[in-house]
């Protein structure tokens, strides 16, 4: 709880900050690429939607206006080192609007900004001909050769939601050719940062989150990167080493890769590097060293509500399922074999704002079986996926569900809805 607290501290002070150099376009937005660790939770939340849309406006003015233009605007700076800092900002302007229209349902944003992401996402092959990203500027993906890797797989899943974004606003040919263009650097990748036999390159923490979170390898890499992702997880004594651009991505790759355990355990760290560890160190800004506000640590709070309290947005994005009309709950309790020495969380209340109404999911792992307690806003509906992957569709309403861990002697848990109250 006072983790939450103080990130939705650090989120409205950001918010009301808006960190800047100067008045001038390019010296209010130094930090624009940051927009892609806190905004999504700022629309997740239903919250600051006036401000965000003044930032995209600033943003929208970076952009090239015609495909052949270059990705930056001249005079920004005489070596071209901001280069690459403004192809994070086109990531972040992608990221945002995609964020806006997943959880606070604005389409008009995407139909009022649609020439810039097309313009913008097209001219990235004028302005990285080799479709990797050498060198970037920008701190978001940390130095040297796997700053690189990171970041041109930034850039392919910017790529992907622009072509996404195409097909939702009715370009289907800009679908087409955007997607081509993200296959494109998807090769150049895999050229470039994976090994004969499948391995990565170069391997650390962010490396491998990169590269899994954003689909860039085949089943059998996947397998490795995964272990590799592990054990350097295990290697760090189970804390977060990953830099800003991907830090958001960290648990969710964790968890994907079958590893919830190590998710939690690295949650609930309290020596530093972690988030706990700074909250009990008195910091009232979030970081994960001490005294070290980093605006990425927000990225957490996804997590948190996505996964350990389980409330999902719908993965299918049409107009009639988006914005939380339809969600899915699937709560991931820490308990099973992977959690020996007993389940570190024991019960969850979590409550989401939305355009449609407020979502609220409690659960409880109690002696003989686990519970789940949910409330669906009217006019939205559910797909309660329980642990043990029963699932069950529920409409507005108060909805309660058990999972016996032990149901007639056979070791088969079951699932019931019972009646809430």
């Amino acid at each position: 709880n006072e983790l939450i607290e103080v990130m939705h501290q650090s989120i409205e002070g950001v918010a009301l900050s808006v960190p800047m150099r100067g008045v001038a376009v390019d010296e209010r937005l130094p930090d624009a690429a940051y927009q892609t660790a806190w905004v999504p939770v700022l629309a997740q939340e239903n919250r600051a939607h006036t401000l965000i849309s003044k930032w995209l406006d600033d943003l929208a003015l970076r952009l090239p206006l015609t495909e052949a233009a270059s990705v930056y605007a001249p005079g920004l700076g005489e070596h071209g080192a901001e280069l690459a800092d403004d192809i994070a900002s086109f990531e972040s302007f992608v990221q945002i609007l995609w964020a806006l229209y997943r959880h606070q349902d604005d389409f008009h944003l995407l139909e009022q900004h649609y020439q810039q992401i097309r313009a913008g996402a097209l001219a990235i092959r004028h302005s990285c001909p080799e479709l990797l990203r050498s060198d970037p500027y920008s701190p978001l993906y940390g130095r040297g050769f796997s700053a690189s890797l990171v970041a041109t797989a930034c850039l392919y899943g910017s790529l992907k939601t622009a072509s996404r974004i195409s097909g939702v606003v009715g370009q289907l040919a800009d679908h087409e050719l955007i997607d081509n263009l993200a296959q494109e650097v998807r090769l150049a990748f895999r050229n470039r940062f994976l090994t004969r036999d499948g391995h990565l390159a170069y391997s650390d923490q962010s490396t491998c989150v990169a590269a899994l979170y954003h689909n860039l390898l085949e089943e059998n890499e996947r397998v490795l990167a995964e272990r590799e992702l592990i054990a350097h997880v295990e290697s760090s004594n189970y804390h977060c080493e990953v830099v800003p651009g991907v830090l958001r991505a960290f648990l969710p790759t964790v968890t994907q890769a079958g590893r919830l355990d190590l998710a939690y355990m690295v949650l609930l760290q309290t020596s530093q590097p972690s988030w706990l560890g700074s909250v009990h160190a008195g910091d009232r800004l979030v970081a994960r060293q001490a005294g070290r506000f980093d605006i990425a640590d927000i990225g957490l709070i996804e997590w948190l509500v996505e996964s350990m309290a389980g409330i999902q947005i719908d993965q299918d994005y049409s107009v009639e399922r988006n914005g939380y009309r339809s969600i899915r709950v699937r709560p991931m309790p820490p308990f099973g074999q992977q959690f020996l020495a007993g389940s570190p969380v024991q019960f969850v209340d979590a409550k989401l704002a939305t355009l449609h109404g407020v979502f609220e999911v409690s659960w409880r792992i109690l002696d003989e079986a686990f519970e789940v307690e949910v409330v669906i806003p009217p006019s939205c509906q559910a797909v309660v996926t329980m642990p043990d992957g029963l699932e069950h569709t529920v409409r507005s309403g108060r909805h309660r569900f058990v999972m016996d861990f032990d149901a007639g002697g056979d070791g088969v848990p079951t699932l019931l809805e019972r009646k809430a109250g």
